[in-house]
């Protein structure tokens, strides 16, 4: 498949960030940093790239914005759930075969099927939480 210049390079933005979640604005002042030349262009891959399921898209710490984040080759993100700190924003790819069990029931009993690559459960990590303990003790 062909790929622009403009795809190779955002495409190797997100892998060099595997980890890391980022906002179009923050895309784009990293990868276009003297004008924000292609902001048109990077917003369509971007789409795409979700679309595809390259990337995931998530909401962001503030609740309000979008973030996104690869989930491409070699990270396996759909063949697990996710958990997503809303105090920190951290992403934890999750293997749990007691969600596997919910995934089976929620399929077979309400005929509903999970894009596990898409599905995030937010709540509150373990470090976020004992921070918050420490902090009310």
């Amino acid at each position: 498949m062909y790929k622009t210049k403009q795809q190779r390079q955002l495409l190797d933005f997100f892998q060099k960030n595997i980890s890391s979640q980022f906002t179009v604005n923050e895309i784009i002042s990293q990868l276009c940093p003297e004008d924000g030349a292609g902001r048109s262009t990077i917003y369509r891959q971007i789409s795409k790239m979700a679309e595809s399921g390259t990337l995931l898209k998530l909401t962001g710490e503030d609740g309000k914005s979008t973030v996104y984040q690869y989930s491409g080759e070699g990270t396996n993100c759909g063949e697990h759930f996710h958990l997503k700190c809303t105090s920190c924003g951290k992403l934890i790819h999750l293997d749990c075969h007691q969600l596997e069990k919910i995934r089976k029931h929620i399929s077979k009993e309400h005929n509903f099927t999970f894009d596990i690559k898409k599905t995030v459960l937010y709540g509150t990590c373990s470090d976020c939480k004992k921070d918050k303990e420490k902090d009310d003790e």
